[in-house]
């Protein structure tokens, strides 16, 4: 009776992942023969962190296959109670064991299991990630590094446009580096920054008409347009809830530290442009 319950808890476990999975199995044959880059799960159906894991890596081989990202990497898995000597050689002494095979290399995965770290994981072993300056988790985007930096990962990428002439954007200036740095140790958010007096086709791309326009990317594309308060917490609120609605982590290695408000200069001189409007009673400045 006992040997037919734990046939039964495994049959069980092992319908989970085969019903669940939106990610390929994999065997020794078939990794034999890959020719794209594979990311591979080793897991055993009874493990409590496997089926913990089990939605992420889902949703990592979903936006995978969706958008042929990667290229074209396979996310897969290996069940190691069937395919016992494929494990074996690759050494597999505990579950969940996560490795990404590359152009005849290997690169181990021990980082925290979020879709976005798994993401980054991916893109710097391939070597996708694109040269930008950055300063305390503040990234400088241009024309040369905007498109491929919006599409990384499957994290948010939040972009102020900007003007250095403008009035509204050198008060908000101290405010947006800070939230910068707030997020820095947070996967699932990149703080960013275009200059529209440098960038001006990619600013007329995306619709920019006023400084500053505060957009947020995820895969590619312009999912929102942050028209709130300016003030440290209505933002940071604004992106955990962003966060929150698309699955991602909200949290920061600094969510414990309450962000203090930047102080303002009223003696710091302001030049103004000639080719813009200011109006004193509005928080933008439009241009004309």
């Amino acid at each position: 009776m006992k040997v037919s319950f734990a046939l039964f808890a495994v049959l069980f476990l092992q319908n989970i992942f085969n019903t669940q999975c939106s990610a390929d199995f994999l065997n020794i044959e078939t990794f034999r023969h890959a020719i794209q880059p594979q990311f591979v799960l080793f897991y055993a159906p009874w493990c409590s962190h496997c089926k913990e894991l089990l939605p992420t890596w889902n949703q990592l081989a979903d936006k995978s296959h969706e958008q042929n990202k990667w290229n074209n990497m396979k996310i897969t898995k290996v069940n190691c109670i069937e395919e016992t000597a494929f494990c074996s050689a690759q050494n597999i002494v505990a579950y969940p064991t996560m490795k990404l095979f590359h152009d005849g290399d290997m690169t181990r995965f021990d980082g925290r299991r979020s879709v976005g770290e798994l993401a980054v994981f991916i893109e710097q072993v391939l070597n996708y990630k694109v040269h930008i300056d950055e300063e305390e988790g503040l990234l400088t985007l241009t024309s040369e590094n905007f498109d491929a930096h919006i599409k990384q990962g499957v994290g948010l990428h939040f972009v102020d446009f900007y003007a250095p002439w403008c009035i509204h954007c050198k008060r908000f200036e101290p405010t947006w580096k800070a939230i910068a740095k707030h997020y820095e140790d947070n996967p699932d958010i990149t703080i960013g920054k275009v200059d529209c007096t440098i960038e001006t086709s990619k600013c007329r791309k995306w619709g920019v008409d006023k400084f500053p326009t505060l957009a947020m990317f995820q895969d590619g594309h312009q999912v929102d347009t942050y028209k709130g308060s300016r003030d440290i917490e209505a933002v940071k609120t604004y992106i955990s809830d962003m966060l929150y609605q698309r699955g991602l982590r909200v949290d920061s290695a600094r969510e414990s530290e309450k962000i203090k408000e930047p102080p303002i200069n009223p003696d710091e001189p302001v030049h103004v442009q000639q080719d813009m409007i200011v109006d004193f009673d509005s928080d933008e400045d439009a241009i004309v």
